[in-house]
């Protein structure tokens, strides 16, 4: 057992000492500290707290660094950091202002490599990948990495940034990130002109266009990528954005079968799905509704997201649907 007062005195040592002690090397990337596969962890020295981007941790303390890095229990975890001699830090109480968005990415007059990225490698259609270009909806920067704007009501309120620099000794060969100071949002498109009527989700934007490159002629509905399996709560979120935004009908009973859920079909979409099936049971006991969410994962038969499914049968969609007409009836508000 452990006491309260070991808690907090291991809580309250040095998180940047407690990396550097598990083999954890730090490097100072604006105001706090990153480490690990990809720089995943970044650690906050006014909160001593750290989150991993990749596994979706956010707020950790010292002790649950302890527990992830070296597989010990919570009280494991806890006599471990009282056999280190490393100093102790006064955490702030103050709450953290976050700042406001705001787009800093120098854009590039071209879309070179990203149109190489997403219609040579992702197998999408040029001609949608022209017309988001067009739209705004996709944007090269000057490094060449492609920007995805998250829009609420009209302005952009934040970003998903995906290279196109191949980088084969790392985890994910292709870079990925959350633009600095992003709202609670995601990358979205509005098809159709009518009010929505079904909402999709995502775990990322290029999942999103090759669901739509398959399914061409979905219409009023709200497509939007929740960017990763952490940010389940952001579908609640839509929900109540297309229903103040775009005339989704808030009657329970409209709702049945509307929000599809389009995650990657791995563990995590699992653990994502589970979530909101459990809500559709309990809609059915408290409003006597059937199910509102439905499981539209990828087959696993055919890939893990919709854009291996999307690379697998790109030759059989190109035979049966040319990308012209295809362009033509994907209807963007």
């Amino acid at each position: 057992m452990v006491t309260d007062g070991q808690i907090l005195h291991a809580k309250s040592m040095d998180i940047l000492k407690v990396a550097e002690s598990l083999g954890l090397p730090l490097h100072k990337v604006g105001k706090n500290f990153r480490s690990g596969k990809n720089l995943a962890y970044e650690f906050y020295t006014d909160s001593n707290r750290y989150s991993n981007h990749r596994t979706g941790v956010k707020g950790g303390s010292t002790i649950d660094l302890v527990e992830h890095e070296t597989g010990k229990s919570f009280i494991e975890a806890v006599e471990h950091l009282q056999s280190l001699d490393l100093s102790t830090v006064s955490i702030s109480t103050a709450p953290r202002i976050k700042e406001p968005f705001n787009w800093y990415f120098k854009t590039s007059p071209t879309f070179d490599r990203g149109k190489d990225h997403l219609v040579g490698l992702r197998k999408l259609p040029v001609n949608l990948i022209n017309l988001l270009a067009e739209k705004r909806y996709i944007v090269q920067d000057k490094y060449g990495q492609i920007i995805f704007p998250w829009y609420k009501n009209g302005q952009a309120v934040g970003a998903d940034v995906q290279g196109t620099l191949f980088r084969p000794t790392e985890e994910r060969p292709y870079f990925k990130q959350i633009a600095k100071n992003s709202e609670s949002f995601g990358f979205n498109i509005k098809v159709g002109s009518g009010d929505v009527k079904d909402i999709y989700i995502f775990e990322a934007p290029i999942d999103l266009l090759s669901y739509w490159t398959l399914h061409p002629k979905i219409k009023d509905c709200l497509l939007f990528s929740v960017s990763g399996t952490s940010n389940y709560n952001r579908v609640d979120q839509v929900i109540d954005y297309a229903q103040a935004t775009y005339g989704m009908s808030k009657d329970i009973k409209d709702l049945e079968n509307s929000v599809h859920i389009c995650v990657d079909n791995d563990n995590e979409g699992s653990k994502f799905w589970k979530r909101f099936d459990k809500k559709n049971d309990m809609a059915q006991i408290v409003d006597g509704a059937s199910k509102i969410y439905v499981d539209e994962r990828p087959d696993p038969i055919y890939g893990k997201d919709w854009n291996d499914v999307l690379k697998g049968h790109a030759t059989e969609y190109a035979q049966n649907l040319t990308q012209e007409k295809q362009a033509e009836e994907m209807e963007m508000a």
